[in-house]
């Protein structure tokens, strides 16, 4: 964060376009229309259900309570040290989903339960540690204007990605990538419109719900 602007967008964008090379190469191989309705049929009550997203929420609950009642004051070393290892855990769970791609027919195993069970609440305890490590560094961290455009889009498009994941299945030209390569060649598209999504939902919806809420709570508390 303390690099200079340029610096900061090489590194940022780097490491997410070899994310994004690898991400190409999770992909459901010779698979016919009927096993694909067959598999986003639930998906939409899976999300729906709040006691999927209830992991997240007590996580993120606790962090905040944490780092308003704590005067706790990470050194620099330390600091890294829990956002390096918080972005190796986060990574991690990402690909953890590969066993279950590459065998999709041993049924429901004990990886596959505990994995299915537990992935959202590791990856926002990643998320959680990061944010703590970032948050209670004794140093200041000084953030460019560009981090913090980024960081909002980024939330932005998480709460729209069920919607935009629908739209996308939808349009015949996204079905018909079956290899990686191609799956690559479209993705920038397929950001592009995403952000673009995340932008016009925070100008009308996120950014004035929060405007709204923290006047609500300062005048609460």
């Amino acid at each position: 964060l303390h690099y200079p602007l340029g610096q900061l967008i090489y590194w940022l964008f780097v490491p997410i376009l070899i994310f994004t090379i690898l991400l190409m190469f999770i992909f459901y191989p010779g698979q016919d229309p009927s096993t694909m309705a067959h598999i986003y049929a639930g998906l939409w009550e899976m999300y729906a259900r709040p006691y999927t997203k209830c992991g997240p929420f007590l996580l993120g609950s606790l962090l905040g309570y944490y780092i308003f009642c704590t005067n706790i004051q990470l050194s620099s070393l330390k600091s890294k040290l829990i956002l390096s290892s918080s972005i190796v855990l986060a990574v991690a769970t990402v690909y953890g989903i590969l066993p279950e791609y590459w065998h999709p027919d041993q049924g429901n195993t004990l990886y596959n339960v505990l994995y299915t069970a537990l992935f959202r609440t590791v990856f926002s305890a990643a998320i959680a540690f990061a944010i703590a490590a970032l948050v209670l560094r004794k140093e200041r961290v000084n953030v460019p204007l560009i981090w913090t455009v980024l960081a909002r889009l980024t939330f932005n498009a998480y709460l729209l990605h069920m919607p935009m994941i629908y739209i996308f299945n939808n349009v015949q030209f996204l079905q018909n990538a079956t290899t990686p390569y191609e799956l690559l060649a479209i993705m920038p598209f397929v950001a592009t419109l995403s952000f673009l999504a995340a932008f016009v939902f925070y100008v009308f919806v996120e950014s004035p719900i929060g405007r709204i809420s923290n006047v609500l709570l300062k005048s609460v508390f």
